[in-house]
């Protein structure tokens, strides 16, 4: 099914703009609807424990929005979860999954994300994970975090595909090689 908008508007991420078509007096007509794709992001602890569950949350991903019509803006169709442990790519609808690995390491962790437009974002990310586990920080803000925040002893990580989905953090927060940061 094709989606329209009436002629001279268009919607990136939540912000309604005006486009120039060239048309002059009144327009009856209609032009394909083209949203952007989403922005994934990926939000995880820096330093997790061998054989304890990782909650991988994908919740800073942010998709296209039209002002005042969701009958036209952009829905998640699809989360895919994946780490480089030899264990499987989880595909679901929900946006957090846990997971626990079973040997230290480094391990490259990736989420993607399809909407119901046909668009699609991919974030990468990595986490350490030990054996033994000292906290790094406390509370739930901590400045020797790069991302500012801390939960359950660990800097949280976020992976992104583009700033917006740093936004969580705050208006400072910018997304450089792939890792959200308010530094």
């Amino acid at each position: 099914m094709m989606r329209l908008l009436a002629r001279g508007h268009a919607v990136i991420f939540g912000q309604l703009i005006g486009i120039a078509v060239g048309a002059t007096g009144c327009a009856a007509s209609v032009e394909p609807l083209k949203l952007p794709a989403p922005v994934a992001g990926l939000a995880h602890p820096a330093i997790v424990r061998t054989g304890i569950a990782v909650i991988f949350d994908a919740n800073p991903t942010r998709i296209a929005v039209v002002k005042d019509r969701p009958d036209l803006s952009a829905r998640v169709q699809k989360f895919r979860f994946a780490v480089a442990d030899g264990s499987a790519y989880v595909d679901q609808v929900a946006p957090q999954w846990g997971h626990a690995f079973a040997q230290a390491g480094t391990y490259d962790v990736s989420l993607q994300v399809w909407d119901d437009q046909g668009g699609t974002s991919v974030a990468h990310s990595q986490l350490l994970v030990v054996s033994d586990l000292a906290a790094s920080c406390t509370g739930t803000t901590a400045p020797q975090c790069d991302t500012g925040a801390c939960s359950a002893g660990s800097c949280t990580k976020v992976g992104c595909a583009g700033a917006v989905a740093c936004t969580i953090l705050g208006p400072a927060a910018k997304c450089i090689a792939g890792q959200c940061s308010i530094n």
